[in-house]
C-alpha cells in the first residue's frame, strides 16, 4: 500500500475546486458562496510526488481509485473524532431522481429538485460502504462534502425529498469539500 502524504496545492488547487463545483447547481453552487480563497486546498498523494505533478489534476497514474477510498475513509473517522459528529455527502451531478439507478440503488440517498445525493453517516462509513456508494454515481466527477450538519437515514420522509433549507445548512455547516482529480483516481480537497 502506497503512503499518501497531504500536499498543500495553494491557490492552484482552489481554483481547480472552484472549476469542478461551477459544473453543478445545488449544493455545489450553494459551496461557490462559501469563503473558498481563505482555506486550503490539498491532495493526498505518494510521498515523493512533485509539486508540478500534484498540480496535473487531469493526468492519471499517480496512485489508484482503491488506495485513495481507504485514505478518504481513514480520513473520514479522524474528521468524525475531532468534530463529534457530521455526515459525508456526494452530489450525483448528473444523474436526476427520476433516473432508474438513482431509485434502484441501496445507498443512503436523498433529492432535492433535480439532484441526488447519496450519504454516509458515521456509522457506516467503511471502505467497501464508500467504494459501493461512489459506483452508485453517474457523474465523472465525484463533488463531496463533510458538514457539521448530520442527516440521519432514519429522518428522512418516505419520498427523501428535502429543502431548500436543507441544502443551504449543509452548504453552511461543511468543513470540507473533495472533489474527483488525477483522472478519477484521486482527490483534491478544501479545507475551511
Amino acid at each position: 500500500m502506497t503512503i499518501l502524504i497531504e500536499r498543500d496545492l495553494g491557490t492552484d488547487g482552489i481554483a481547480y475546486v472552484q472549476q469542478c463545483l461551477r459544473q453543478a447547481q445545488g449544493l455545489s453552487s450553494k459551496l461557490l458562496e462559501l469563503p473558498l480563497t481563505s482555506g486550503k486546498a490539498y491532495a493526498p498523494i505518494p510521498e515523493r510526488t512533485s509539486v508540478n505533478r500534484a498540480k496535473s489534476f487531469n493526468e492519471g497514474g499517480l496512485i489508484t481509485r482503491h488506495e485513495t477510498n481507504v485514505w478518504l475513509v481513514e480520513h473520514l473517522w479522524n474528521l468524525w473524532q475531532i468534530e463529534g459528529d457530521g455526515t459525508l455527502v456526494l452530489q450525483d451531478i448528473w444523474a436526476k431522481p427520476s433516473d432508474p439507478a438513482a431509485q434502484r440503488t441501496h445507498s443512503k440517498k436523498f433529492f432535492n429538485n433535480a439532484n441526488v445525493y447519496y450519504f454516509l453517516e458515521e456509522d457506516d462509513t467503511n471502505v467497501s460502504a464508500m467504494e459501493s456508494t461512489i459506483r452508485s454515481i453517474a457523474s465523472y466527477l465525484l463533488v463531496a462534502v463533510f458538514t457539521g450538519y448530520v442527516i440521519r437515514d432514519s429522518d428522512l420522509l418516505p419520498d427523501r425529498l428535502v429543502g431548500h433549507e436543507i441544502i443551504d445548512a449543509l452548504a453552511r455547516a461543511t468543513k470540507e469539500v473533495f472533489v474527483s482529480a488525477y483522472d478519477q483516481e484521486g482527490l483534491v480537497i478544501w479545507r475551511r
